[in-house]
């Protein structure tokens, strides 16, 4: 039953074998996907980039009996997971998506709910989706904002 329930949650989304997957937006295309950057102050921030042959791209999809999923990459390997960054009092990375230490992080449970033909992408237990930011410093950062019918709110994970 929950192989039948993800596979619906992932829209088709297959993975076999740990192959690396690519996470996608309407917003920018499938040539831009999902990566993680190396080294600097935003060492293991996730931001969009152009689709390339890299580790930081091949995002691999572990679903858990709650029906949740964590993602993390052949790059870091698989004891750093995807998690949003809180921040008391907000202001600053507050938001933003991470590669983190794998624990019992309510930021690392991750859901996605078909939207038409795309996915809407969000922690368990959160009402705000992962979205793109467009324009600035941080342009192609990923981040969760309330969520709305943004292309840049619209994925796909292949």
């Amino acid at each position: 039953m929950l192989g039948a329930v993800l596979a619906v949650m992932v829209a088709g989304a297959a993975q076999a074998d740990d192959k690396p997957l690519h996470i996608y937006s309407q917003f920018k295309g499938a040539d831009v996907v999902l990566d993680v950057v190396n080294g600097g102050q935003l060492d293991n921030f996730v931001h969009l980039m152009p689709k390339a042959d890299v580790s930081g791209q091949g995002w691999i999809m572990t679903p858990d009996e709650q029906g949740t999923f964590r993602l993390t990459t052949q790059f870091r390997g698989k004891d750093m997971c995807l998690d949003v960054i809180r921040v008391k009092g907000g202001g600053g990375p507050d938001g933003f998506l991470k590669l983190t230490p794998c624990g019992n992080h309510e930021g690392q449970y991750w859901t996605s709910q078909p939207d038409g033909e795309w996915l809407k992408l969000r922690p368990q237990f959160w009402k705000l989706c992962l979205d793109v930011v467009n324009g600035g410093q941080l342009d192609g950062f990923v981040h969760m904002t309330e969520c709305n019918d943004y292309s840049g709110q619209h994925w796909k994970i292949e």
